[in-house]
């Protein structure tokens, strides 16, 4: 199509991501629904069916920011946990293994996150206490930990010494409206290729 066109079967979404082949929204109940292709379990309704219209991610709930990977993706819940699915080779989901998953998993170790972001194959957060831990594909050192070593679990970047290092400052952003304001979900950022950046 050279026009866009209405995705159907999809209302109250508040936030949509694409992905390889892939797109993914977030609605205003806090589900999650997602279309297009589905080798590796990205659109998590726990198959591998390629679907022309959005489904809903099976078993998740209150999920308050969505992230898009290469082949999958990841969300912040109420309670700052992060769930994430589909592709694993190189432990992006950061539950420990490297199989990819058809339906959510939770990142293990990793309370009070304020903002997420999926990249290539590597995925990072950054947490209430201004600490940011990465996990997934090392080979270029994408995970900040002084290493090239791939994590399946989420470890802590080291940060420079001095002014600004050590801890990133809580970003947020105001509201028009005068309601309270919310974590900057922009401080952090994944998205291009196998490298991280973080707003300082």
């Amino acid at each position: 199509k050279s026009t866009p066109e209405a995705v159907l079967s999809l209302s109250s979404a508040v936030a949509v991501v694409g992905g390889n082949q892939h797109n993914s929204s977030l609605l205003s109940d806090g589900t999650v629904k997602c279309w297009g292709y589905n080798l590796y379990g990205q659109l998590g309704d726990g198959t591998a069916t390629t679907r022309l219209t959005p489904v809903a991610v099976s078993s998740l709930s209150n999920a308050v920011t969505l992230t898009g990977g290469d082949s999958y993706n990841c969300t912040i819940h109420s309670d700052g946990t992060v769930k994430c699915w589909g592709y694993n080779a190189n432990g992006q989901l950061g539950d420990g293994t490297t199989v990819d998953k058809t339906t959510p998993v939770a990142v293990i170790g990793l309370p009070n996150v304020v903002a997420v972001a999926g990249g290539n194959q590597h995925t990072c957060s950054l947490l209430s206490d201004g600490t940011v831990k990465c996990w997934g594909y090392n080979g270029v050192g994408s995970l900040g930990d002084g290493t090239t070593i791939n994590k399946s679990t989420p470890e802590a970047v080291l940060m420079p010494a001095g002014p600004m290092g050590v801890k990133l400052p809580r970003l947020h952003e105001s509201t028009a409206s005068g309601a309270p304001a919310r974590p900057f979900r922009e401080g952090l950022s994944t998205r291009d290729a196998n490298h991280a950046c973080a707003l300082i």
